[in-house]
């Protein structure tokens, strides 16, 4: 059986940050970071009928992303590469997406902390494999 946690989560500068936000800043000294840069994270997960991490939808029912447990810190909008390991007999899927919401560690809670990421692309045949495997799994809800 697979680890149920995080195999891997990597951060780098997402390439187009600075063209998005920053460069339209003539007045900000060169060599200066912009504190406006966005991360891309890579996350590489393994996804079962009993992980942490669960694919999550809206009230309408739709799959909209994917819930990361872990205590590892993002900010809301940092782009994210998927690569997520469904049970043997289903396969590896790929996505892009964005930190949507962070929940953080709380005493008082069961709830694990973690990242909600919006999924804004995943190809045909992947989203099948989604679909198979939530037919062993339910979504969790989240009311946006």
């Amino acid at each position: 059986m697979r680890d149920n946690r995080v195999s891997g989560i990597r951060y780098r500068q997402h390439p187009r940050a600075e063209a998005d936000f920053c460069d339209r800043k003539p007045h900000r000294p060169v060599g200066l970071a912009c504190k406006h840069r966005r991360r891309l994270l890579q996350v590489d997960l393994d996804l079962s009928d009993s992980s942490e991490h669960n694919f999550y939808a809206g009230l309408d029912g739709a799959v909209d992303g994917v819930f990361i447990a872990t205590h590892r810190g993002a900010k809301l909008g940092d782009k994210v590469e998927l690569t997520i390991n469904l049970p043997e007999s289903l396969t590896t899927v790929f996505g892009e997406g964005e930190i949507h919401w962070v929940r953080e560690y709380n005493e008082q809670s069961d709830a694990p902390p973690g990242l909600g990421v919006s999924i804004s692309y995943m190809d045909g045949e992947e989203i099948e494999a989604v679909e198979e495997f939530l037919q062993i799994r339910d979504p969790l809800l989240f009311a946006d």
